[in-house]
């Protein structure tokens, strides 16, 4: 017995004609099929040999009166695979076709023919639903561009998933029904049609079948390290005030030199409260509280959400600065983005606000975009370089040309 080779299926069984060229080319060639099923086939090797290959349609299992019967006539049973059943002879020892009338042969499709047609719009329906949903999650708050960053790799997947399957499902549709009006015509299956065509549409939807399926996994072992950072707590960074960031630091705008970390100064002034010296800690004593979130996505492998202010105990210095940084994989992405930003970091009370607030778009050197506004004693700065993203929430200091400067200087240093 020689040996298997399994081979990829890109032909329809249901485009009888080609599929049994096709496996008479390879029989010629000494690949004999043995086993047939989703998406493969697996041959037996052996000295090539002039076959005759036909596939017949049928809902019922074939019984084995039936198979015996066709045995008499030549017609060697191989396998079966849902409705379709191959045969096989060799050239000239068949003493009669399996069928022998093109009108007969097309009832074997008719119920076929209509299983499909009930399945068809049940798809539509699965692959507009799909769509409407995806719709839904990418409009929802109106910031689509932020919505598709955060879980738009994980639907756009499914979606393309389900219409390549509908598309597949339509090409077999169609190819019965078309077979079935050929044969209700009177005109005969050609049992060595040409397969090459085929090639050609198999050769796209296995390019996004394996597309589709190396997406799917980087999007899930993103997933997947997002939950276990979040299960282990590890995706909120410990920061202290000389942490480097992409992003821009509150370190860059003030000096933060001599401040103490917010989550130690309790503990001093804990210290100084029991041996009764707390009013001796200064009143300047500047305190600092920061934090910082990383996370990742399809749309922006780095993003990181950076919070943080610092104060005196006196309350005579405060300054505050909220980042938002994407790293967006597409550049073209980076307008809607800050239009994203601005809407969910400007109007976040109600409508009516949209009007109360200043918008400006200004130009520097250095950056792409620049968006700027003031807000409630906040300077909002929403601007991008390239495929990086940013957004702030200042106060303090630094006014806004020196805000925007420092931001350019960053971006630049680390492009």
């Amino acid at each position: 017995m020689g040996t298997s080779k399994r081979k990829l299926e890109f032909i329809s069984m249901y485009s009888i004609g080609a599929y049994e060229s096709w496996l008479s080319d390879l029989a010629a060639q000494g690949l004999f099929l043995k086993k047939f099923g989703f998406m493969s086939c697996i041959f037996e090797k052996a000295e090539p040999a002039i076959i005759e290959y036909r596939i017949d349609i049928s809902k019922e299992r074939l019984s084995k009166d039936r198979i015996v019967m066709y045995g008499e006539c030549g017609w060697k049973y191989i396998a079966t695979n849902k409705w379709a059943h191959i045969f096989c002879a060799a050239a000239g020892t068949q003493t009669t076709e399996i069928h022998t009338d093109a009108r007969e042969q097309g009832f074997t499709l008719v119920e076929l023919n209509r299983m499909m047609s009930i399945i068809l719009p049940i798809m539509v329906i699965l692959v507009s639903f799909e769509v409407v949903l995806w719709g839904y999650m990418l409009l929802i708050g109106g910031t689509p561009f932020l919505n598709m960053i955060s879980n738009g790799d994980s639907m756009m997947i499914m979606i393309f998933a389900m219409l390549l399957m509908f598309v597949v499902f339509l090409k077999q549709f169609i190819d019965i029904r078309a077979l079935k009006k050929s044969l209700f015509s009177g005109k005969a299956i050609n049992h060595h049609a040409s397969w090459k065509k085929h090639k050609y549409y198999n050769n796209v939807v296995m390019l996004t079948s394996l597309s589709i399926i190396f997406v799917s996994l980087i999007s899930q072992g993103i997933n997947a390290s997002q939950i276990i950072r979040a299960v282990t707590d590890t995706a909120r960074v410990t920061m202290t005030t000389q942490t480097k960031l992409s992003c821009l630091r509150l370190s860059d705008l003030e000096n933060l030199d001599d401040a103490v970390a917010g989550k130690e100064f309790p503990v001093t002034n804990e210290a100084a409260d029991e041996i009764g010296t707390v009013d001796d800690i200064p009143g300047d004593t500047l305190v600092w509280i920061g934090s910082v979130t990383a996370e990742s996505s399809m749309m922006a492998m780095t993003q990181i959400e950076a919070r943080e202010s610092a104060m005196t105990r006196d309350e005579s210095f405060e300054s505050g600065l909220d980042t938002k940084y994407y790293k967006l994989t597409f550049a073209g992405m980076a307008d809607g983005t800050l239009h994203d930003l601005m809407k969910k970091d400007l109007y976040f009370y109600t409508e009516e606000m949209m009007q109360d607030v200043n918008i400006t778009k200004t130009d520097f050197d250095g950056l792409d975009i620049v968006y700027t506004a003031k807000a409630d004693d906040f300077l909002y700065i929403f601007a991008s370089k390239g495929n990086v993203v940013v957004s702030m929430q200042y106060y303090g200091t630094k006014s806004e040309p020196e805000l925007v400067a420092a931001l350019a200087e960053k971006l630049n240093e680390n492009a």
